[in-house]
């Protein structure tokens, strides 16, 4: 059983995808479990070809700061904003429907932005993203769905052009746009040798 992307409700959202063919069954898994490895990683994401993302801590459900292990449900990740603090972001959900033999596999992360673990003020509903890797047959996807952002695109200091509309962001992580998801998710396909 596979999770779902969570339900839109009166926002919109932006998704990023992007996918490669593999050149058979063996090589398709092989790809499969590379770009896993890679979004499991999530401390790593930023060292990904072509990511314009900055470094990412990943901390533990206690609070303390974690190296070398892949991301699990209650870990969060910290994202330091320039001059801004830093952006909490829970894990929630991570799932994995492996089937090297079948012809679909699927691995699914669900984040949003969170407290500090030791905080205990009451924590909002807030967006969320949903970053999956799926291989079917060849083909091998990598995608951030954003869910019930704000929309950026529509706001009225920006009018005939005059100024350049900023990148809408994706989902959870405040300040992180799509060019920074697109760039995750070709990271993530890329076949770069690291």
């Amino acid at each position: 059983m596979e999770t779902e992307i969570l339900k839109q409700r009166a926002a919109i959202n932006l998704n990023v995808e992007s996918s490669i063919m593999a050149l058979s069954r063996e090589h398709a898994s092989e790809l499969f479990s590379h770009a896993t490895h890679r979004l499991l990683d999530v401390s790593k994401w930023h060292t990904l070809p072509c990511s314009l993302l900055t470094s990412l801590k990943l901390i533990d459900h206690k609070g303390h700061e974690v190296v070398g292990r892949h991301v699990r449900e209650n870990d969060y990740f910290v994202i330091n904003k320039d001059n801004e603090g830093e952006e909490w972001v829970k894990v929630e959900k991570v799932y994995l429907q492996r089937d090297p033999s079948g012809p679909r596999e699927v691995l699914t992360i669900r984040a949003r932005p969170g407290l500090h673990p030791f905080d205990r003020r009451p924590d909002s509903v807030r967006p969320s993203n949903t970053f999956k890797v799926i291989r079917n047959g060849l083909n091998i996807s990598a995608s951030v769905y954003g869910q019930n952002e704000e929309d950026q695109t529509n706001r009225s200091d920006y009018n005939d052009g005059e100024l350049e509309r900023p990148d809408p962001t994706v989902g959870a992580i405040p300040g992180v746009a799509r060019v920074h998801w697109r760039s995750l998710v070709n990271g993530i396909l890329s076949t770069w040798k690291e």
